[in-house]
């Protein structure tokens, strides 16, 4: 079983990652005057992450949380679903 530590590592990282990515792509967005939002796509190494992960945890349940909850955190006025929490939820 992976770790409660390196899991959350992982889900961060990847959470990190997004922001960045989108961050980036508005400002060349901006600086550009273009409709491209994104320079570059790091859906092969997010998929590969998972599939690491799903080696111990359902995949469907990973992405639901990584796609579809925006990392444990929906909309802005929805509680955060920390990744601890998520980890703990998956261990029960």
């Amino acid at each position: 079983m992976i770790d409660k530590i390196k899991f959350c590592q992982a889900i961060e990282a990847m959470r990190l990652q997004n922001a960045h990515d989108i961050k980036s792509g508005e400002l060349v967005k901006e600086a550009f005057g273009t409709d491209v939002s994104l320079l570059y796509n790091n859906d092969e190494l997010f998929k590969a992450i998972i599939n690491l992960l799903s080696i111990w945890f359902d995949k469907s349940e990973l992405e639901h949380y990584i796609f579809d909850l925006n990392y444990g955190k929906p909309n802005s006025e929805s509680e955060w679903l920390t990744p601890e929490e998520f980890y703990d939820n998956l261990t029960k």
